[in-house]
């Protein structure tokens, strides 16, 4: 179906859901007082109408309804927009309740939000099931949207053009570029298509929304590193520990990384290759086999990576943010790839957009593709982007994902 049907009919679905949730919850948990008081069916009602729309507002802000999101069931996002909803609705219904001359319902608002994530996740599973073109999450079929490759676009009197987009507008199909589709439907930009206007004009560009969100972004970083240090140190002397009984030598080494500003800054990580393999730059391949066996699974759990929360707490790295490159190899690709400085303007992450979606680049054309998802993050960034971010890199961490 077309983005903007499709768009209104997830809309109303969750909505439902949502509502339904609530309603089937107080009919069970009050019938007795529905009977002895019927007056209390409209006050229950009209609140739980008010928190729906709360909910589909949060769900909102948490990138549900993005067009790139709208093909495909996020299951990290709807648990942030879930989670986020039932925590502002338990605010709300403490103030509120006695608006609405009803007991606050706490147990139902535990049950419902349970009821209705399982109902979005069958909902939004049962109308998603069309299959996506060039394995694209959330791209549209192919007959229902039109592409319009970026060279057409540099000379729009080419034969066939203005055809195409009148037979696409009169059929109610979507339009895109194919730099605009790429960016929207994969969360990546083409490197080889942007220019310097974009940059100035998506990523460069001060704004008092982009002051505000640097302030909180420094917020989370340091609120979060200190609230999770403590079992964070702990899972540190264990891999410490387990470093020492199968490796031996020295638990940590340390890299020269590229910063914010081009600056280089240091960085400390558990040692999980053998002595002699960090003497000349080099990225990670897949089955390294500088990695002995045993400790394969800290690097895919990441868990080598926890010294850098000292980092995240001096300020030289974020907790979400473009992976820091190593400074030679950081040099090198920008020798190489047209603005990959860019990615330098913003402070490094222990995490990032590019790592959930491709991870490790074992190539420069990997490079190459990995910037693409920076220049997404960079362009996009919000506190829910990164809230997102968080959520699936613990994904990626139970579930061991790393290399």
């Amino acid at each position: 179906m077309p983005t903007s049907k499709k768009y209104l009919s997830i809309l109303l679905g969750d909505g439902a859901c949502v509502f339904f949730s609530f309603g089937w919850v107080t009919l069970l948990r009050r019938w007795q007082d529905f009977t002895d008081n019927p007056h209390l069916v409209f006050h229950h009602f009209l609140l739980f109408l008010v928190l729906t729309i709360l909910w589909l507002w949060v769900f909102y802000l948490c990138g549900l309804y993005e067009p790139r999101n709208l093909g495909r069931y996020q299951e990290e996002l709807l648990v942030v927009g879930q989670g986020t909803a039932f925590l502002l609705s338990a605010l709300c219904l403490y103030f509120i309740s006695g608006v609405f001359e009803i007991p606050t319902p706490k147990t139902i608002l535990f049950l419902a939000s349970f009821l209705s994530g399982a109902m979005i996740h069958f909902w939004r599973s049962s109308i998603n099931k069309t299959p996506h073109p060039a394995g694209g999450p959330g791209a549209p079929p192919s007959d229902q949207a039109v592409i319009i490759e970026q060279k057409l676009l540099a000379n729009p009197e080419t034969d066939g053009y203005h055809e195409t987009l009148k037979k696409a507008a009169l059929e109610g199909k979507p339009v895109f570029s194919s730099s605009t589709y790429e960016a929207l439907y994969l969360g990546k930009v083409p490197v080889d298509g942007i220019t310097a206007a974009w940059l100035l004009d998506r990523i460069l560009s001060a704004t008092t929304a982009k002051a505000f969100y640097a302030v909180l972004k420094r917020l989370l970083d340091f609120s979060l590193t200190l609230l999770f240090f403590a079992p964070a140190a702990l899972a540190a002397t264990a891999v410490a520990c387990w470093i020492k009984i199968f490796l031996g030598g020295p638990v940590f080494y340390r890299q020269e990384r590229m910063g914010k500003g081009n600056r280089a800054f240091t960085i400390w990580k558990f040692r999980t290759m053998r002595n002699d393999s960090r003497k000349t730059p080099s990225v990670t391949q897949p089955e390294d086999l500088r990695i002995p066996g045993p400790m394969r699974w800290v690097r895919r759990t990441h868990l080598d990576e926890l010294p850098q929360l000292i980092n995240v707490l001096r300020g030289e790295m974020s907790l979400v943010g473009p992976r820091p490159e190593q400074v030679p190899i950081a040099n090198n690709l920008e020798s190489q790839i047209p603005y990959f400085w860019v990615r330098h303007t913003a402070s490094p992450g222990l995490t990032g957009w590019a790592q959930i979606n491709m991870g490790y680049a074992s190539t420069a054309e990997d490079a190459k593709e990995r910037f693409g998802y920076d220049l997404y993050y960079l362009a996009n960034r919000s506190f829910w982007l990164d809230v997102s971010i968080l959520v699936r890199t613990l994904r990626n961490i139970l579930f061991a994902k790393g290399r």
